[in-house]
């Protein structure tokens, strides 16, 4: 029995059944895992997938036993292999992040900062995109950790953990007649263009959300991922910014004026996500305390989903 056979069948459950995926996912030719996984079968004397035709229907009742307790063994081969690397000394440690851009240029600077103090040998990579992209590159294990709005069906087979909320705010041009709305209601906002994150962002869905629960359709002018790039817009009046608050920065944006929407948008949640099955080396441990103080190795060892 072999670590690539086992691989191969895990990824085959974590991909649906799709072995063009999975074999995606290991970064080999799909006529290879399904060999691998007909090797397990004849070795093991068991049918581990039920088949029709070229079609995958399913695990068989000893396939999905056997299918976690190979989750299990690759977790613990990972693990071993990491802290072997990590106390012998020939690893070289790579923390992979993978974060929304707001986390990546609003948040976590001050915490890579303390992170880069405390492991300087540590090499940290840090991947940007929206919530579906992110939750991808953990569950495909090219990142250890996801940081942003992940939403849970795009999350599944991540251990996802509650780590605080983001309240949204409106941002206009200085002389903008929004200002003199005291207080903002979704009816006035609804009358001008808005600028804001794409869809698959949970600030978008609050947005989206907020203005449906009232009969109304706000005025996407312009979506994007970054929000420099929307507040870039909205200082050229090309419309009002709905953005997360922590984004609003008075000294760098002095084209702009704030006002405060808590009482229109619900606040969303940022999660952290990792997956479960590969375990987490020390300085994960750490990073994700220093980023969120609540979330102890102790809770995160559990594995469970934190509210």
């Amino acid at each position: 029995m072999k670590l690539v056979q086992l691989r191969s069948l895990v990824e085959i459950a974590e991909n649906s059944l799709n072995v063009t995926r999975a074999a995606a996912a290991m970064r080999l030719h799909q006529s290879i895992i399904s060999r691998q996984v007909r090797a397990l079968e004849r070795e093991l004397g068991v049918d581990l997938l039920v088949r029709n035709g070229k079609r995958l229907d399913g695990f068989t009742d000893p396939g999905q036993s056997i299918m976690h307790v190979a989750r299990r063994m690759l977790k613990d081969a990972g693990s071993v292999s990491r802290i072997a690397g990590e106390y012998s000394g020939k690893s070289h440690p790579t923390l992979n992040v993978a974060a929304t851009l707001t986390q990546a240029r609003y948040v976590l600077p001050s915490v890579i900062k303390r992170f880069r103090r405390a492991h300087p040998s540590v090499r940290l990579e840090l991947r940007q995109g929206n919530p579906v992209e992110l939750a991808e590159l953990v569950r495909r294990g090219e990142a250890e950790l996801c940081i942003g709005s992940v939403p849970a069906p795009e999350a599944s087979g991540l251990a996802t953990f509650a780590c605080y909320s983001m309240d949204l705010v409106v941002l206009t041009p200085p002389d903008h007649p929004l200002l003199q709305c005291q207080p903002l209601t979704l009816k006035a906002l609804a009358g001008y263009p808005i600028v804001t994150h794409e869809a698959q962002f949970m600030s978008r869905v609050a947005l989206d959300r907020a203005f449906r629960d009232v009969g109304l359709a706000p005025r996407i002018a312009l979506s994007a991922i970054d929000t420099d790039i929307i507040k870039a817009h909205a200082s050229l009046g090309l419309g009002v910014a709905v953005v997360p608050k922590v984004t609003y920065e008075r000294r760098r944006d002095r084209g702009l004026r704030v006002i405060d929407a808590g009482h229109l948008f619900e606040p969303y949640v940022v999660h952290l996500g990792f997956r479960p099955r590969d375990g987490l080396r020390r300085y994960a441990f750490d990073f994700i305390e220093m980023f969120a103080p609540h979330l102890s190795k102790e809770i995160i060892s559990r594995g469970t989903i934190v509210s």
